[in-house]
This record gives C-alpha cells, sequence and structure tokens, in this order.
C-alpha cells in the first residue's frame, strides 16, 4: 500500500498542518512560561551556537514591516486558505509535496494564532548568526526547501525519455503528403 493511498483528498496536508500547529503553540507556551526570567542573551547551549530566548515579533520573517500586523494576517489568511484548496485537488500519490503544503499551512497557521491571541509571534530559538525563530518558520522553511525537491525531482510528464519534449499526437499522427496521395479526386472522397 502506498503512502497516503486511501485518504481523502488533503487529509496528509491537514494532517500535518495540524501538528506542526500543536507542536509550535506546545512550545511557545513553554517558553513564555520558562523562558521570561532568562537572561538577556538567554540560556545558551553547545558553547553559544544555540540560545532560547524569549522575544515577540511585530513584523514578517527576521522582524521586516513591523507594526503591519493586519496585513500579515491577511495574507497569512488567504494563502492558508489557497494552500488548503490546493492540497484538496493533489493526486493521492503525491504525498511529498502534501507534506511540503502542510508544513507550509501549519507553520503560517501557528503564526497566525499567535497574532490572533497575543498581537505578535512568540520566537524564542537563535542559533549564532542568524535571527531568532521559532518551530513554525522552521516548519514554513522546511516545507518551502521539500517543495522545491519536489519540484526538481519530479519528472515533467510532458517529457519522454532523454529529457527530449514528448512531441503532441497532432505532431506524431502520421497525415499522408499531398505528394503521396494517388488516384483521381473523386477515388479520394469518403
Amino acid at each position: 500500500m502506498s503512502w497516503g493511498r486511501g485518504l481523502p483528498a488533503g487529509a496528509l496536508t491537514t494532517w500535518v498542518g495540524t501538528g506542526v500547529v500543536v507542536v509550535d503553540q506546545a512550545t511557545k507556551l513553554w517558553a513564555v512560561h520558562s523562558l521570561s526570567g532568562s537572561p538577556p542573551g538567554g540560556q545558551s547551549i553547545l558553547n553559544g551556537w544555540l540560545s532560547l530566548i524569549l522575544t515577540t515579533n511585530d513584523g514578517a520573517a527576521f522582524g521586516l514591516l513591523a507594526d503591519r500586523g493586519i496585513l500579515f494576517i491577511l495574507v497569512g489568511l488567504v494563502l492558508s486558505g489557497i494552500v488548503l484548496i490546493f492540497a484538496r485537488l493533489l493526486p493521492h500519490r503525491r504525498p511529498l509535496l502534501q507534506v511540503s503544503l502542510g508544513l507550509q499551512v501549519g507553520g503560517a497557521v501557528s503564526n497566525l494564532a499567535d497574532r490572533f491571541r497575543v498581537g505578535h509571534v512568540v520566537d524564542f530559538i537563535r542559533i549564532r548568526f542568524w535571527p531568532v525563530f521559532n518551530l513554525a518558520d522552521s516548519a514554513i522553511v522546511c516545507g518551502v526547501g521539500l517543495l522545491v525537491f519536489y519540484l526538481l525531482s519530479t519528472p515533467d510528464p510532458r517529457r519522454g525519455n532523454g529529457g527530449q519534449k514528448q512531441r503532441s499526437r497532432a505532431e506524431t499522427t502520421d497525415f499522408p503528403s499531398p505528394r503521396t496521395v494517388t488516384g483521381t479526386p473523386d477515388q479520394r472522397r469518403p
């Protein structure tokens, strides 16, 4: 039995997305309760390469376009809706694509939940030389990476062996050329 077969359309995307929301919201809740009294640099792990530090983000990724919360809510809702509709139209034979979309929509919905619930996104993971992020951000990045991998590794159905584009049916139909037709005009009529 193939992975994803027998599931309703979009179910794998929905399950992955729901899992991302649950795990991300749980870790953010933990971060708010556990890291609120941390030192200014956060709790250092791995000799400073990884730190846990509670921050908030009113803008887009990496704090861009701060104070535009309503714009991000609207864009997030529209994009999440489009992804979920698209996921329902995918064939069941594309589980990698469905997982990719689930990661992306789950991350987007979880960050949207933060904006609705507390007015900003909760971030708490910092890797040296990288802005602070959360698991939803990681899910979005991984989902986009899987989508790129899927698009680059899936053969184009319009291409045949050797990467040569297959000819259309009209191009492959052998019609007699006018020079090879024999007989009188009356014999050629159906």
